[in-house]
């Protein structure tokens, strides 16, 4: 056997690789079009640098850092010049310094730095840099892959950077628009009171933040902002990368805005342009051991009767199990009861931040939906907690959350707002809050005028005078 895998071996070696690694492709080159002479044309070396991007440009072996160049190289690049009009070019020569151009760094699947003399290539205007290159799993001194002792690629395609002509002024592009900063979630989101050692240092994640120093406001005193710990960066505490691309900063909150009470923390993210919009972190009681009385669950029956009824939800409290959406059936969220159930139209003090009491909640944060309209869907501000707002206990398998009725919903007429939840696809059925007009003013009624005797007084007794004995 050994003696077959050596003459294997030989007639591989004699024949060479041609084929086995895919053909490197050179997708896209930065900049595409040169312009000599403009600011920021050449690095502080005098190079022309090209970034080149594409895929297969090295072994498909995890980027072991494996040296790019013709001596002993795992990457063989080569370059030439090719005149204005095109019918002159120069020969083609591995990317080495003397020949005009060099790669930069180690070779990698994906991208390849080549920096370029000017005084060889991309100076005369109209003139072109074109460049190709051949892949081998080993490294290996050949020109050419038909030569090459090593599992190899063929040559890629040829890839042209352009010079602009004569005259030529670089366009100034104007950058699009970024996204707005937003937060995405505050770890942790509940604070207890009292509790041994509460840690106040707060995980703040969030989309597009500035990579400059960031300040937190909290409850809008922007006066007041606190530093941020760290700059953004895109790793958690525990070194994994965060999710979907969210940035995060710690800080830690001053005493002063530390809660005694239940209540909450409005915090936001500044920088030089602005601040995000705000999130919550809630103070609450920790959980006391004594339960609440079990409140007698509707059944199914009453509860069908409640969501028929409702207009255009069901009652408070009303819940169906297993109401879903989209032919899902199952044990869907189902809300057990809303605090408060009525608010009053206009009524400026309101907070208009309800508990909405639920069972299968899971574990991700439900959306609540209001008349229905589960496209306008908004997260609920926290998951879930199986302690209400005072400390106490809740029923078994039952949680409280908080939500926030968006302007657009409180009505200015009296009427009922429907309140469901959506986690994942599955929906509950609807309960109530009802806004209730002005009480009407009762008419005050005046007391009637005392009524005069139709009959005369009666006369008094006349007095008898006393008799006197002797």
């Amino acid at each position: 056997m050994r003696l077959a895998a050596a003459f294997l071996g030989l007639a591989l070696s004699t024949l060479g690789f041609a084929q086995g690694l895919p053909m490197p492709i050179l997708a896209k080159a930065d900049p595409q079009m040169v312009y000599p002479q403009s600011a920021g044309w050449l690095d502080a070396y005098g190079r022309v640098v090209i970034t080149l991007t594409g895929a297969n440009l090295a072994p498909p072996d995890g980027d072991l850092g494996h040296p790019a160049g013709p001596e002993g190289g795992y990457q063989h690049i080569y370059v030439r010049g090719l005149s204005p009009g095109g019918d002159r070019a120069t020969a083609w020569v591995p990317a080495v310094w003397d020949n005009g151009a060099r790669v930069l760094g180690a070779c990698a699947s994906t991208v390849i730095l080549l920096a370029v003399d000017p005084g060889r290539f991309l100076s005369e205007p109209g003139s072109h840099l074109q460049v190709k290159l051949w892949v081998s799993a080993g490294a290996d001194g050949a020109d050419d892959p038909s030569g090459s002792h090593q599992l190899s690629s063929p040559w890629s395609p040829i890839k042209t950077i352009d010079v602009a002509p004569a005259g030529a002024v670089k366009p100034v592009t104007t950058p699009p628009p970024s996204a707005p900063a937003a937060l995405t979630r505050i770890v942790p989101s509940d604070i207890q009171i009292g509790v041994p050692q509460p840690s106040f240092r707060l995980k703040i994640y969030g989309t597009h933040l500035s990579p400059n120093a960031l300040k937190v406001v909290f409850n809008g005193d922007r006066d007041g902002a606190v530093p941020a710990e760290d700059r953004v960066h895109y790793y958690d505490d525990d070194g994994s990368f965060t999710k979907g691309g969210e940035g995060l900063i710690h800080v830690t909150i001053p005493e002063r805005y530390r809660l005694a009470k239940p209540g909450q923390l409005r915090i936001a993210v500044m920088d030089d342009s602005g601040a995000t919009p705000e999130k919550v972190v809630t103070f609450s009681l920790p959980v006391r051991t004594s339960a609440r009385p079990a409140i007698p669950a509707l059944s199914q029956a009453a509860a069908a009767t409640a969501a028929r009824t409702a207009a255009p939800g069901a009652q408070a409290g009303a819940a169906i199990p297993g109401a879903t959406i989209s032919g899902i059936t199952g044990p869907g969220p189902q809300i057990t009861r809303l605090n408060p159930t009525e608010l009053k139209v206009g009524d400026r003090a309101a907070a208009f931040r309800i508990r909405i009491y639920a069972r299968h909640l899971g574990q991700e944060v439900p959306k609540v939906a209001f008349n229905g309209e589960e496209a306008m869907a908004i997260p609920a501000e926290d998951a879930g907690r199986t302690a209400d707002d005072d400390g106490a206990s809740l029923q078994t398998g039952e949680k409280v959350l908080h939500v926030t009725i968006p302007d657009r919903y409180r009505r200015a007429t009296p009427g009922p707002l429907s309140v469901s939840l959506l986690v994942g696809k599955a929906k509950s059925a609807p309960a109530q809050i009802l806004f209730k007009g002005p009480e009407p003013v009762q008419a005050v009624r005046p007391l009637a005028p005392a009524l005069r005797p139709t009959t005369p007084p009666t006369a008094p007794a006349p007095v008898v005078a006393p008799t006197i004995r002797r």
